[in-house]
């Protein structure tokens, strides 16, 4: 069972499931009632600071969806509210628009699943750059869904562009996500810790964490992680421009980067 729940962890669209799982035992070790009958007993002033707090998500009262199994509220709620709330990082618009005209092309590989890409996507008003065939799922694509740190979903976003895992660049922001980019074999991983929710005091563990590889099958981390979405602009011209037997990851490329960065 622990095995099993160490699995669903790490699961991006089984994590919620697995938190309520554990949740209903330990209130069953308490000798608590289950969650769905503790939320039907929710007081009136606690009611409505938490209607406040889904309003500015675009979300109904609670009384509006009572009786609505909470693991389906959740899936159908996360989506609502993302259509609402999900914004581009800082530079990311920029970056793709900088790579549009350097003739360089990209796609999504996420762990996340349908709908709820896309809809960040609109949301963000990215959906110029990722039209639906340029976005891939690990848990929507495959049957059964294989989720990072296995390698398909990056090994389908690389087959998508025609090239190699070795000529692709994956950037990420989570472990699994790394160990997936590194047992595909992409040709270089960027760490990034610029998004809003790695908090300041944190970047510099999380960054360690991306830099340390755990959870690829041959330990390899990121070669570099960075704070500001923009400085994949010039890693990227530079990866696209090395030759064979050319030191390319040298001073004055890192010299070119305007955030703070992490090495090894």
């Amino acid at each position: 069972r622990h095995a099993r729940h160490a699995r669903h962890a790490r699961h991006a669209r089984q994590a919620f499931e697995h938190m309520m799982s554990a949740c209903e035992e330990e209130r069953a070790a308490a000798s608590l009632p289950p969650i769905a009958e503790a939320a039907t007993a929710l007081s009136g002033g606690l009611v409505a600071v938490v209607d406040k707090h889904r309003s500015k998500f675009g979300l109904p009262p609670l009384a509006d969806v009572a009786g609505t199994p909470l693991l389906q509220l959740q899936k159908e709620e996360t989506v609502a509210a993302l259509a609402k709330c999900a914004v581009a990082n800082e530079g990311v618009m920029e970056t793709l628009v900088a790579l549009n005209s350097a003739g360089l092309a990209y796609n999504i590989a996420t762990t996340s699943g349908k709908p709820r890409v896309p809809v960040c996507v609109d949301a963000a008003s990215l959906r110029p750059f990722f039209p639906a065939e340029q976005i891939h799922s690990g848990e929507s694509d495959f049957d059964p869904p294989r989720f990072k740190p296995e390698p398909d979903v990056y090994l389908r976003a690389a087959a998508a562009l025609e090239r190699e895992p070795t000529n692709c660049i994956a950037v990420e922001d989570s472990g699994s996500g790394v160990g997936s980019a590194s047992n595909a074999g992409m040709g270089l991983i960027v760490g990034y810790v610029g998004a809003t929710h790695i908090p300041a005091e944190n970047k510099e563990s999380h960054a360690q964490m991306l830099l340390e590889g755990a959870k690829a099958k041959d330990g390899r981390g990121a070669e570099i992680v960075i704070t500001k979405f923009g400085d994949l602009v010039p890693l990227a011209m530079a990866f696209e421009g090395r030759r064979p037997g050319v030191h390319w990851f040298t001073k004055d490329l890192l010299a070119k980067l305007e955030g703070p960065y992490y090495l090894k």
